[in-house]
């Protein structure tokens, strides 16, 4: 291996480990929360297979929350 390769991977290695790191705090918070989801066909789709909602709802069962889906292909 080339010495510049060499640095391209310590370099990478170095990112993967310091600037991927996880915290501790929350980053949603849902609490009697409308949302809203805009999009293509992509997002129409999600009105057949209504797992994003159901997951929502798993995720969050103490809070009042309304899926709308207001997606147009």
């Amino acid at each position: 291996m080339t010495y510049k390769l060499k640095t391209q991977l310590l370099s990478i290695a170095f990112l993967a480990a310091f600037g991927f790191q996880c915290t501790d705090k929350k980053t949603l918070e849902l609490e009697n929360t409308t949302i809203s989801l805009v999009g293509n066909n992509l997002v129409s789709r999600m009105m057949d297979y209504s797992t994003f909602e159901t997951e929502l709802h798993l995720r969050f069962p103490e809070n009042y929350l309304i899926v709308r889906n207001m997606s147009d292909p």
